[in-house]
């Protein structure tokens, strides 16, 4: 008799929880596709290189789509990449230096024309963030309503049209590599003020150098009015960033 009510009691309990049960059910059926990033970094290791290069450096990368199914342009993440910060003469001062080139291939959330194909981006970042320049034309503060130009970077090759937008790759691209790479080059006078400022730059630019299937050699590079005008001297290789 005392298992009979139990089952009495279950099938009244599960009758009255089913509406509940089926909202819980279309409330996760709605929710199963929403906007995110992806959070953090995978961090590899990688053999120590002797100091006296100090000089840049180039990597290959495989270029393909990170997510089964591209959500559109309010996704952001990256592919395989690296971080390029200046080296400071001396003992580090109280003030902070955050400062580097950190673009490579990935999806932005100011990409105008998303592709579920990643873009490659210059990323050079000024002083804590204050500014950063993404490529010729492109830079902090792209608003495509109202259009600003920004000299960050300047152009070498005329065989590449670079986009504000980002660089594009051959859409369904899955898995081939992209070489990607900056180099110090000779490419300004000196000069011991930069944009009426009290700051010296060298001549010593860092300068992006690609190797893709269509295109080989270097195609732009930092400007002296880009880096210097908001940042602390550091090293005499990063003069004009």
């Amino acid at each position: 008799m005392k298992k009979f009510k139990f089952v009495q009691i279950y099938i009244i309990l599960c009758i009255l929880l089913a509406p509940l049960a089926s909202a819980q059910e279309k409330a996760y059926e709605d929710e199963a596709v929403r906007k995110g990033n992806v959070g953090g970094y995978l961090i590899t290791q990688r053999e120590k290189v002797d100091e006296s290069f100090n000089a840049g450096y180039s990597m290959y990368a495989a270029a393909y789509p990170l997510i089964r199914e591209y959500p559109g342009r309010s996704f952001q993440s990256g592919l395989f990449g690296t971080w390029m910060h200046p080296q400071h003469d001396g003992p580090l001062p109280v003030e902070k230096l955050y400062t580097d080139i950190e673009g490579g291939l990935g999806w932005w959330r100011d990409t105008e024309y998303a592709t579920a194909t990643p873009k490659f981006i210059m990323g050079g970042v000024q002083l804590n963030f204050v500014g950063w320049a993404n490529g010729p034309g492109a830079g902090q503060g792209r608003d495509w309503d109202n259009p600003k130009g920004k000299y960050g970077v300047a152009q070498l090759s005329p065989w590449v049209l670079w986009p504000p937008d980002g660089l594009n790759l051959k859409q369904g691209t899955c898995g081939e590599l992209f070489g990607s790479g900056y180099l110090p080059l000779p490419l300004t006078e000196p000069k011991s003020t930069t944009a009426g400022k009290d700051v010296p730059t060298g001549n010593q630019c860092w300068t992006l150098f690609l190797n893709t299937g269509n295109f080989k050699g270097p195609v732009a590079f930092f400007t002296p009015y880009f880096g210097p005008v908001h940042q602390l001297r550091t090293h005499e290789l990063q003069a004009c960033f």
